[in-house]
């Protein structure tokens, strides 16, 4: 008989490992817990029992967890290497209400890790202020200050101190906390915040007058902020005076619109000798109401009663923005011409006609009036930030047109003029003119110049390589060849140290206390809290090659993949060399591979190229499973849980709940599925699917028709911002994957 061939049990428990860092937690489990029963005595069983907890606790099966993290805690010899299991076990007990058990794993763990007593000790003391022990809060609160490391540390510890002595009716103790916080904290939002805590305690102690003093100083240290506005009401409530301008800010800034109204209005009546801003806040407060009409006349109140004053461009753009919002963009286009004519100031006047010159465009019998306000822009106004920009557009509202030679006059001269962004689109649409022209050899030949001069880690120059390509087979958008000596890091520390002098060597352990303090965060399962560590240490070391190196590897091998290539992106910056000359290792680590199984057989499932996926990862998310955008976007594609919801249903996505989005097999699935409906709805046009995906499928479509079949024009005529960066970023970042990994195509 043929031997029973030995099971390679490390294979499995990365399989299990693989599920749970995908999020896939039920099929992790069953992974894990099928390893143990085949193999309950094997060496790694220990590691899969860790896995399996871990899984249980995510999914919220907290009884399980708690049975299989108890077991754990009783192998001293397993405890030795991964003593983590005791704050697991903590965390369990916690969430199951049973706080003194908590408690007494989490001091289990200090003991064999005390370099994270202050972590033990504030968690404890968050415990306890929870569950409403006052006396144990403030004991853990003070050990937790007692071992803080740093001061932001130190910090968190006395603001726990102050608040439970609140509650505890002591506020004389977190009065002295606050003044010892606003002793050493230069932040102004975060100083706003503590002066109004500070006033709170001292309200509390009876000392009306000091509180009142510190509301104030929360009000003027930063009046954009929420403790100011806070701090606001207290004033008023206790009918304190306050500067109506100030009172006027802190409201605005708060979206409290009618009562920043009612004190701008006061103050203007009240103050003869006023100057623009007090009109320049109201304006602003109509605005955020939505009435755009008596926004129109606070703006014009100041132009009239304030010639000259600094903010007169403000509001020459405010008046004609009223307009443009009241969907009366002729009126707003003639109110940005007659700004432009004033020239209130060089940077008003720039914008006003750029803005004239927007909707100038939208109107295809005045693409040449357009054209001439855009040019008008770029020569008046060379140093404005929109200069090459204008400079580009009016070039193209003549290609548009149909005046060749006017475009070919604008973008030759913008062309040779700088190695920006729009000096590049200009070069690359010199070959567009030739084409349109009937002269294939010489826009191919212009396209290979460009290549040369802007290169493929450029949209333009990209765009070329591919035009190159798509005529003669000839593929430039590889780049040069890649150099496998560099896929080292060996090399790349070579490479570092050939330009960056330094006494220090590199070395593959961690040796930094506070890199190791993050991972040992990360190992207790406070993602966040390391997460924010590793942040930290980026902004800290920001001009330090060799530790952001040591960032990038550390960050990457945590999965905390966003800042690994922020720090990686960062030492390239640094570095003399562009992006393609720079070692293998480092662009890998600048655009890597995480959950590439996932990723790719999602891709490949919805029929959607996978270094296009990949691209579309790193553009939302840095392939960041946390990220949340302002717009409530979540995940490594960055769904909105409206979207999710509907496509939930559409996919018929078994007990769909928003925090699944935080996932990655979910979460991909969603965006993939997404994309895949842009994708059918545009016939394949990757640039419109994308626009749908940022923008939104009715803006994607209206570009559409602007642009007609055109690829390149549909992507100028884009009127958002960052859905155009978007649009280049995420090709330029597909074809860099499609470069670095040539194999995935064939799948993961």
């Amino acid at each position: 008989p043929s031997p029973t061939p030995t099971p390679d049990v490390a294979a499995l428990l990365r399989e299990a490992d693989r599920l749970a860092l995908i999020g896939d937690y039920t099929a992790a489990a069953t992974a894990y817990e099928s390893l143990l029963n085949a193999y309950p005595h094997h060496p790694l069983a220990g590691d899969a029992a860790f896995g399996l907890g871990k899984v249980y606790y995510l999914d919220g099966r907290y009884t399980l967890a708690l049975a299989t993290f108890s077991l754990l805690s009783d192998d001293a010899a397993y405890l030795e290497t991964y003593p983590e299991v005791l704050y697991w076990l903590g965390n369990t007990h916690a969430v199951m209400g049973q706080v003194d058990e908590a408690a007494d794993a989490f001091r289990a763990y200090a003991d064999r890790r005390p370099e994270m007593a202050d972590q033990v000790y504030w968690r404890i003391g968050n415990l306890y202020e929870t569950a409403l022990d006052t006396p144990a809060a403030l004991e853990h609160y003070r050990q937790a200050l007692a071992h803080a490391p740093d001061l932001t540390t130190a910090l968190r510890a006395r603001e726990g101190i102050a608040r439970v002595s609140m509650q505890a009716g002591d506020p004389a103790t977190a009065i002295e906390q606050y003044q010892a916080i606003l002793s050493v904290a230069r932040n102004d939002a975060y100083r706003a915040e503590i002066y109004y805590l500070l006033g709170q305690a001292q309200a509390a102690a009876g000392d009306g007058l000091a509180a009142m003093s510190s509301f104030r100083q929360a009000t003027t240290t930063a009046p954009n902020s929420a403790y100011a506005y806070r701090a606001l009401i207290e004033l008023v409530n206790a009918g304190q005076p306050v500067d109506n301008l100030l009172r006027g800010r802190i409201d605005l800034a708060a979206g409290a619109y009618i009562p920043a109204i009612t004190a701008l209005h006061q103050y203007l009546n009240d103050t003869p000798d006023h100057d623009g801003e007090g009109h320049v806040l109201l304006a602003r407060a109509y605005e955020g109401l939505g009435d755009y009409e008596k926004a129109d006349a606070a703006w014009r109140q100041l132009i009239l009663t304030h010639p000259g004053d600094k903010a007169e461009g403000q509001a020459w753009l405010g008046r004609a923005r009223s307009y443009w919002r009241r969907d009366d963009p002729e009126t707003a286009r003639q109110l940005y011409l007659e700004a432009a004519e004033r020239k209130p100031d060089p940077a008003s006047t720039a914008e006003a006609l750029w803005w004239a010159g927007i909707i100038s465009e939208r109107e295809e019998e005045r693409l040449g009036e357009a054209a001439e306000i855009f040019a008008r822009l770029a020569e008046e106004y060379p140093l404005d930030k929109r200069a090459p920009r204008a400079a580009f557009k009016a070039g193209l509202n003549y290609y548009r047109l149909g005046d060749n030679e006017k475009a070919r006059e604008r973008w030759a001269a913008l062309a040779t003029a700088n190695d920006g962004l729009w000096a590049a689109a200009a070069d690359y649409w010199l070959g567009k003119l030739l084409l349109r022209e009937g002269d294939e050899a010489g826009a191919a030949a212009h396209w290979r110049e460009v290549v040369a001069r802007r290169g493929v880690d450029n949209y333009y120059g990209l765009r070329a390589a591919e035009q190159v390509r798509d005529r003669s087979g000839e593929d430039l958008t590889l780049g040069p060849p890649l150099d496998s000596a560099g896929d080292s890091l060996a090399a790349t520390v070579d490479w570092l140290t050939s330009w960056y002098e330094t006494d220090e060597t590199f070395v593959t352990a961690i040796t930094s206390p506070a890199l190791r303090h993050a991972g040992e965060l990360h190992n207790i399962g406070e993602f966040t809290a390391a997460y924010r560590e590793l942040e930290a240490l980026r902004s800290r070391w920001q001009e330090d090659p060799l530790r952001l190196l040591e960032l990038a590897l550390y960050a990457d091998q945590l999965g905390y993949h966003n800042v690994s290539i922020r720090a990686a992106v960062r030492l390239r910056t640094l570095s003399p060399d562009p992006l393609l000359e720079t070692p293998l290792f480092l662009q890998k680590l600048i655009y890597p591979l995480p959950y590439r199984e996932l990723l790719v057989t999602t891709a490949q499932k919805y029929g959607i190229e996978p270094a296009v996926f990949l691209a579309l990862v790193r553009q939302e998310s840095l392939f960041g499973t946390s990220a949340v955008s302002g717009a409530a976007a979540r995940g490594l594609t960055q769904v909105i849980p409206s979207t999710a919801r509907s496509i939930a249903e559409k996919l018929d996505w078994p007990d769909y709940r928003d925090d699944l989005l935080f996932r990655p097999y979910v979460n991909a699935e969603f965006g993939a599925f997404y994309l895949s409906q842009g994708l059918k709805r545009s016939d394949g046009s990757l640039p419109q699917a994308l626009a749908g995906y940022n923008a939104g499928p009715g803006n994607a479509a209206f570009w559409r028709g602007l642009a007609g079949e055109d690829d390149d024009l549909y992507v100028e005529l884009v009127s958002f911002d960052e859905t155009q960066t978007y649009l280049r970023a995420v090709a330029v970042q597909a074809n860099h994957y499609r470069r670095l990994y040539p194999d995935l195509a064939t799948g993961p």
